[in-house]
């Protein structure tokens, strides 16, 4: 092969391992193949305090889609390889209705309930309501073939003898012996008393909350009620681990910067900042030791219309290359600013932006015009005068066209700077405006 063929082939390998590196989008994924993570500065501060804490309620916030799901479970992988038992998961609703789900998710994070911790809390819970003599006439109705072997062993003796018989058997599993022995209400109760006894013996718990509407206060109030509740008789038990929320910074606060619940209250705060775009090509530069197949100054542009999101960066350099690809079945080099808008159009972007902001701005017009602010912002990459973002929001009345209203454009930069998307300063008698990256 010439060396222009080698070459050739060299690129067109890298290319493909940009498209690979770009494609893995979700946090799920990075974790599986072994994705570098690049470190907020609150995530590395989150973890040394947890190193050094017992007992400690934190909360880890930040705007929606910053990163708060990848810093928790990079956190929690981080201090496993430092040998503390810690383990985070997806707070999925009410206790006594998801506590299967919560086993489940501490099991494939090493924390088991082992059938003798199972069987021993169903002899505890029943002996607090029956005789002695009664448990005993239950256990041998719900075990009728085994019962032989255990009825003439003291209560204390029971727990062993059955949770091995129940390893060995096919037919009946602790579930089943304890719905038969404590009845429904009870087996509830000793459920949630499992998943108390298995976050019991964790360093620290890492709960990330589920994702609420901006409007839906009362959802995520008596999610945290509950967690509360957990966290009492976890604490009763003797136990002192770290619990660390991870929530939307716009939901942990009230707008008058109260904090929205009690609970809340109790904990130290830790914000996830967005990454600047220097921040993402970096992280780029890092991996491919160079910006190819962009300019540097377009990586930059592509990094600023990500608004410091990592895997939205992610998803904006794999649609550019794809979009080369489509328009000549090969790739240009470098690939130039008209194919990166081509592929990052005002339709892709409010794909992208329209839940977030429809969640703001309940009104369809405002959604538009905010996230048309947004795109302007970001290609002007400065400060930019805000009289002059009206030239370039237009209005539809009839078969006219004409430029938004100041008060309304001032209505929509407000919403925008008290969620975190834009700041505005002063230079003499001008307003002006940017990016909060």
């Amino acid at each position: 092969m010439s060396a222009e063929g080698d070459l050739s082939a060299t690129k067109d390998s890298l290319l493909k391992q940009v498209y690979v590196w770009a494609s893995q989008n979700t946090q799920e994924t990075r974790l599986a193949t072994g994705f570098k993570y690049r470190w907020p500065e609150a995530a590395k501060r989150l973890l040394a305090a947890l190193e050094l804490s017992q007992g400690s309620i934190i909360a880890l916030v930040g705007l929606s889609g910053v990163g708060k799901s990848s810093a928790q479970s990079q956190i929690a992988k981080a201090l496993r390889e430092k040998s503390f038992r810690a383990v985070h998961f997806k707070w999925p609703g009410y206790l006594d209705q998801n506590s299967d789900k919560i086993l489940e998710f501490l099991e494939k994070q090493g924390i088991k309930t082992t059938t003798n911790d199972a069987v021993s809390q169903i002899i505890e819970r029943a002996l607090k309501k029956k005789t002695e003599t009664m448990l005993k006439r239950n256990l041998g109705n719900a075990l009728p073939y085994a019962w032989k072997d255990f009825k003439d062993l003291q209560v204390n003796e029971l727990a062993d003898s059955i949770a091995k018989y129940l390893d060995d058997a096919q037919n009946i599993t602790p579930e089943t012996l304890a719905l038969k022995i404590l009845g429904p209400t009870e087996y509830k109760n000793w459920k949630r008393n499992l998943v108390t006894s298995a976050l019991s013996r964790c360093h620290s718990i890492l709960l990330d909350l589920r994702d609420y509407a901006t409007s839906d206060v009362r959802a995520m109030t008596t999610d945290l009620t509950e967690i509360q509740s957990l966290w009492q008789r976890i604490i009763e038990q003797g136990s002192a681990p770290n619990f660390v929320f991870v929530l939307q910074k716009e939901l942990a606060f009230s707008s008058e910067a109260k904090v929205a619940h009690y609970f809340l209250g109790k904990a130290r705060f830790f914000e996830l900042k967005p990454f600047t775009p220097n921040d993402l090509v970096e992280s780029y530069e890092q991996e491919f030791a160079s910006t190819y197949p962009f300019e540097k100054t377009d990586l930059e542009f592509i990094a600023r219309m990500s608004r410091g999101v990592f895997r939205r960066f992610l998803k904006y350099v794999q649609l550019c290359l794809e979009t080369r690809i489509q328009l000549a079945g090969t790739y240009e080099e470098p690939i130039s600013r008209k194919t990166i808008d081509m592929a990052l159009s005002d339709d892709e972007l409010n794909k992208e932006w329209e839940t977030e902001l429809r969640q703001i701005f309940p009104h369809a017009e405002h959604w538009k015009h905010a996230s048309k602010i947004i795109k302007v912002l970001a290609i002007s990459g400065r400060p930019f005068p805000q009289s002059e973002l009206r030239n370039f929001i237009e209005l539809h009345k009839g078969d006219k066209i004409v430029v938004i209203d100041e008060s309304d454009l001032s209505r929509i930069l407000s919403k925008l700077e008290e969620y975190g998307y834009v700041r505005r300063s002063n230079a003499g008698n001008k307003k002006l405006v940017q990016l909060n990256i």
